[in-house]
């Protein structure tokens, strides 16, 4: 679990679904032949249902959510590029739909940018 930064007081686990809770490995340093390394495991089968149950356990109170909105929306504008990005969508006159490949476009783009974005879990 991690602080969540938009959320004071609050922990949020590092996955973008729950599905991806199943996927999570359990971290820890150990000494191997004298060498400190750090090994991955998967978590146990009571470790993944805990974790399921603290998914469940998120609020969905609308105060809250947009308490989290407002708090993302103010480190986003905190940018100058993203500012200007969500001033102009803002002023955008019609809405319009994002395709699969404007999808996968954006998010390839994200991802050069900063590695540590997941996988696009993509639907066939």
């Amino acid at each position: 679990m991690i602080a969540n930064e938009l959320l004071p007081n609050y922990v949020r686990l590092p996955v973008v679904n729950r599905a991806e809770i199943k996927q999570l490995n359990r971290s820890s340093t150990k000494i191997v032949d004298g060498v400190v390394t750090e090994v991955f495991e998967r978590l146990s089968e009571n470790d993944i249902a805990v974790l399921e149950n603290i998914w469940g356990l998120y609020t969905t109170d609308t105060t809250i959510v947009q308490n989290v909105i407002t708090a993302f929306m103010s480190e986003w504008d905190s940018y100058p590029s993203l500012k200007m990005l969500h001033t102009w969508w803002d002023s955008l006159p019609c809405a319009f739909d994002i395709t699969h490949v404007g999808t996968v476009f954006a998010h390839t783009n994200a991802r050069r940018c900063d590695r540590r974005i997941p996988e696009l879990p993509l639907a066939t």
